[in-house]
């Protein structure tokens, strides 16, 4: 009795010095990936300072950014900092993605998918991250815009912009291979791909895709992808675990959600939550870990950072995942639907287009 008190007590100790430690799953190329990261969309650079010092205080070792969020350089800051006070390189896996829609018109290129613009942009994100390599580097979207020659979007006079229909998967998949035998970066992947995408990619490369990264949670829970990534033995990642409350100014049009409540504030959410002593955003996670999805919750609060990494000391149970798994909207429910950018015509659209309900 003394002895598991004192090891209870130790735990937490260690817990509070060190943070919560992670667990890993193998990717198909024999590396590995935390199951739980840190998402950093639409954190700006003051943002930053808080957000990730307390990610990594916290026990966050994955730390999920992109070009086009416009605060690579403000992490790559973030992690030197950390390094000097003893953080090694090889325990964090940073992930970042080939810029697409970037609307940073202030740097080159604003537009990257493709293939003659592939070992740029990496080479820009190495660059603002402070590293010699991230360890995966997704493509960040299926589709291309077209670009003026000073690298804006270009726009037609009604404002919609352009769209640049030879977008080639295959030639943009053949420099990202490229990047992984420079050892710029250790694995390569997808992001907003559908199974007809990854497919193409899957039966045409050399370095097989370790990971598709997509929205997810309980609202749309895109169990089509998730068997695929089974079948195939790619990792699959959700981004928007909690429902991206803050996302709504994205959206071109209504989509047909029909007036739901944010994911957090659903009753069968709060009702388990309450069951298990947790917050909503801790169910919701625990339910994404446990059907072997990767989940990278964002958050700008120091608490809600630390709490949304304290989910691996207990399970939903099979009657709850059951309950969590009804919620699934069926593809009604999706907020990156990317119709702002007006490319719903595009060849490579990846999602099924619907008209809005009219409310």
């Amino acid at each position: 009795m003394v002895l598991t008190t004192c090891v209870f007590y130790f735990l937490l100790i260690f817990q509070y010095c060190y943070g919560v430690t992670v667990p890993t799953r193998k990717l198909i190329d024999g590396n590995e990936i935390p199951v739980l990261g840190f998402g950093t969309y639409l954190l700006t650079s003051e943002d930053v300072k808080i957000a990730i010092p307390a990610a990594l205080k916290n026990g966050y070792r994955h730390i999920d950014t992109a070009f086009d969020y416009q605060n690579e350089k403000d992490i790559g800051i973030a992690l030197k900092e950390w390094f000097s006070t003893g953080g090694k390189r090889e325990d964090l896996f940073i992930t970042s993605k080939l810029n697409d829609i970037s609307r940073m018109l202030m740097q080159l290129p604003t537009q990257a998918n493709r293939p003659s613009d592939v070992a740029e942009a990496a080479e820009m994100t190495l660059n603002n991250l402070g590293l010699e390599y991230v360890d995966m580097y997704l493509v960040h979207l299926p589709f291309t815009l077209q670009r003026t020659p000073d690298f804006r979007h270009l726009k037609y006079e009604n404002g919609t912009y352009a769209l640049d229909t030879s977008t080639d998967h295959i030639a943009v998949w053949k420099e990202m291979e490229k990047l992984v035998k420079a050892g710029k970066a250790k694995s390569i992947g997808l992001s907003n791909f559908n199974k007809t995408q990854v497919l193409r990619v899957w039966a045409n490369s050399e370095i097989k895709p370790s990971n598709l990264q997509i929205e997810t949670n309980v609202y749309i829970q895109q169990e089509e992808l998730n068997e695929l990534c089974k079948e195939l033995g790619i990792v699959l990642t959700g981004y928007s675990p909690l429902g991206s409350a803050d996302t709504t100014h994205l959206r071109r049009r209504k989509r047909q959600t029909g007036g739901m409540l944010p994911v957090l504030e659903h009753p069968v959410v709060q009702g388990i939550a309450r069951k298990y002593g947790k917050s909503p955003a801790q169910i919701v996670l625990r339910y994404k870990l446990q059907r072997n999805i990767v989940a990278i919750p964002k958050s700008r609060n120091s608490d809600h950072i630390k709490e949304n990494i304290e989910v691996f000391d207990f399970q939903l149970s099979s009657s709850d995942m059951t309950r969590l798994r009804k919620l699934d909207q069926n593809g009604r429910y999706r907020k990156f639907d990317f119709l702002t950018f007006n490319v719903e015509h595009h060849p490579e659209y990846p999602f099924s287009y619907r008209i809005p309900d009219a409310n």
